[in-house]
């Protein structure tokens, strides 16, 4: 239900205004009674919404398990202005994906749905669907530079939701620890980049004015760091902390496994599917 009580009290307002002339004929007294008719009308649907918002609230409430979905979602998409309603309608837009029959249907609708709630729908992030021969370790990988999420193309059906939220999870993580500091997150980077290639490649990125209008061009958008949460700082600074010792997984993955980014990405993954099994009701 989208009620606008804005709009109905501009309605109102106008109504009013337009009883107050000074010269009073015939015309103004019934133009004036039949305004008056219209602003009691309108108070009694101000009344009517303002119930029928009231109702609708305690009914929502009242659902069971909704509450626990509202704050997953909350955690899982570090946003803390999901209200339940807006809770409950994406829990429902989830159950609607997950009757997709068509594997690669249910990837795409998984994709723009978890994109948009991680905040990315203006973005240029694309899906990308890859063969096994060119990602052997992973079913899943985000491209750093918010270019892509990959999903590789043999991923079995029950693995599909938790792995494109784990990694846009990533893309988040990446996000704000751009926006905390962008020098600092260039610097993360290069350093990961010559963890990765053992020291062959160091300084990949060394003016940060390029850098930021390579990152802000996938991003689609100009960010700053008004548009981080105060309680969002720490987990930023332990962001470009973990990209910095990021390791290879194939040459040490008990320190990969064991990294800030991919236990956080692993909580959020299990989040999704714990809440996908509760009933709202």
């Amino acid at each position: 239900m989208d009620l606008s009580i804005k709009n109905i009290h501009n309605s109102a307002v106008n109504n009013t205004q337009g009883t107050n002339s000074s010269s009073i004929t015939n015309k103004n007294i019934e133009n004036k009674i039949n305004s008056t008719h219209t602003n009691k009308t309108t108070n009694k649907s101000i009344g009517k919404c303002l119930r029928n918002i009231f109702i609708a609230g305690v009914a929502l409430q009242k659902k069971k398990n909704l509450a626990e979905v509202q704050k997953t979602f909350q955690k899982i998409f570090m946003n803390p202005k999901i209200t339940l309603g807006e809770a409950y309608v994406m829990k429902k837009r989830y159950e609607s994906i997950e009757k997709i029959k068509d594997k690669n249907e249910y990837i795409k609708a998984l994709f723009e749905e978890a994109k948009n709630n991680f905040g990315f729908g203006k973005s240029n992030i694309k899906l990308e669907t890859v063969k096994k021969e060119f990602m052997p370790d992973a079913i899943g990988g985000a491209d750093n530079a918010f270019q892509s999420i990959k999903i590789r193309e043999d991923i079995p059906r029950e693995r599909i939701l938790s792995t494109i939220h784990h990694e846009f999870r990533h893309h988040k993580q990446h996000y704000l620890a751009f926006n905390l500091s962008p020098e600092n997150y260039m610097h993360a980077v290069n350093k990961k980049i010559e963890i990765l290639t053992n020291g062959k490649v160091k300084d990949v990125w060394k003016d940060l004015d390029k850098f930021k209008t390579w990152i802000e061009a996938s991003l689609n958008e100009k960010q700053s760091l008004k548009n981080i949460p105060e309680e969002l700082i720490d987990y930023a600074k332990d962001c470009i902390k973990a990209i910095s010792t990021y390791k290879d997984a194939s040459k040490d993955f008990n320190a990969y496994a064991n990294n800030f980014l991919e236990t956080d990405a692993r909580k959020a993954g299990a989040a999704i599917e714990k809440i996908m099994k509760l009933q709202v009701e």
